[in-house]
């Protein structure tokens, strides 16, 4: 009877403190399944198979590595998928590989890595910088340049950046993007308390369309990505919290559940890579990279970083690919406070 009438009041101090009691729960039955993709991982031997993977320094030990035991942040999205069927949603299309740098590969790796043609990398962080022109500033302006970009335009918040990336204008998969410190890092290869499940390696290959990849590589370093969200996700679809939460919903759930982390440190993120691979059954006819903006105090609210589309002629290399700005990079150079390429970065 309390339950049933708390429920119906959701100001009220019960229904508070009921919704804590179930949300622990349903936090605690995740982890569980988590353990799954742990055991698995161990039986894998993923930690053994990838141990000249590098996830820096650890940050509770000064002398120590990041993760050199454990299994469990090494794991692909079929392994997490395996065992969290139940926690990511139906729409949830995100799909990758965390083992294609395995030496030799072995079998390893989720896709057959002969049968792709790779177009040349783009450096993340000078698409960013391209953008307003830092280029064309003196080298001991630029760095600083850089940093300030960077950390404004990738924030430490989740929700207040996303990377767009459409290809073929057909397949448009969105992604979380977020910059991380080392103690995040580590809190996320961990079980407890982590209602996301992210995976880390020098290289990830993404499905992004019909026998398409996107590979996002950090050399000598790592990148990120994973589900994102899941145990609340989860939750208010028991519970029927949110009706755009349920399960079957035909709601846009990748937008909301796939999320990229790139280390903070600007000297490692200079090195992040984005590659697009084809098979002799797909073809690259275009790609568009957008970066938007989910600030509420936001001064724009996307970036077209990149922009390809082939000419009518072209085989499916990118030899032959015509490269566009659909946003004309600033003709001036930030060299003074005047050429800031928006007011809040003057607060930076």
């Amino acid at each position: 009877t309390c339950l049933l009438a708390c429920s119906s009041d959701a100001n009220s101090d019960c229904y508070c403190d009921i919704k804590r009691i179930l949300m622990k729960e349903t936090q605690k039955s995740f982890e569980e399944d988590v353990r799954g993709v742990k055991n698995e991982a161990n039986d894998l031997h993923l930690a053994k198979q990838t141990k000249h993977y590098t996830f820096g320094k650890d940050p509770q030990r000064s002398s120590g590595n990041l993760g050199v035991r454990k299994s469990l942040h090494r794991a692909c999205s079929d392994l997490l998928r395996k065992h969290l069927s139940n926690w990511i949603p139906l729409n949830c299309t995100l799909q990758f590989c965390t083992l294609s740098n395995v030496e030799n590969n072995g079998g390893i790796c989720c896709y057959d890595l002969q049968r792709y043609q790779w177009s040349e990398p783009l450096n993340l962080v000078s698409l960013i910088t391209g953008m307003f022109g830092v280029d064309a500033v003196s080298d001991n302006k630029k760095e600083k340049w850089n940093k300030v970009l960077t950390r404004y335009l990738i924030d430490e918040r989740t929700s207040n950046c996303k990377l767009q990336v459409v290809v073929n204008d057909e397949y448009t998969n969105d992604y979380y993007l977020k910059r991380v410190k080392q103690d995040r890092v580590s809190k996320s290869m961990d079980i407890a308390q982590n209602q996301y499940r992210m995976s880390y390696a020098p290289r990830i290959l993404v499905e992004v369309g019909d026998e398409i990849l996107m590979s996002i590589s950090c050399p000598d370093n790592f990148v990120g990505l994973g589900f994102w969200d899941l145990v609340k996700w989860r939750h208010a679809a028991d519970h029927n919290e949110d009706p755009k939460s349920k399960k079957n919903d035909d709601d846009d759930s990748q937008k909301l559940h796939a999320m990229l982390h790139i280390c903070e440190d600007l000297e490692v993120m200079k090195k992040v890579e984005i590659a697009f691979g084809t098979t002799v059954n797909s073809s690259l006819q275009s790609v568009k990279i957008n970066c938007i903006n989910l600030k509420e105090d936001k001064d724009f609210d996307c970036l077209t970083l990149y922009e390809m589309a082939t000419q009518p002629n072209a085989s499916n290399t990118t030899s032959n690919t015509e490269h566009t700005d659909s946003i004309p990079k600033r003709q001036r150079s930030p060299d003074n406070d005047d050429d800031l390429p928006a007011t809040k970065l003057q607060k930076k």
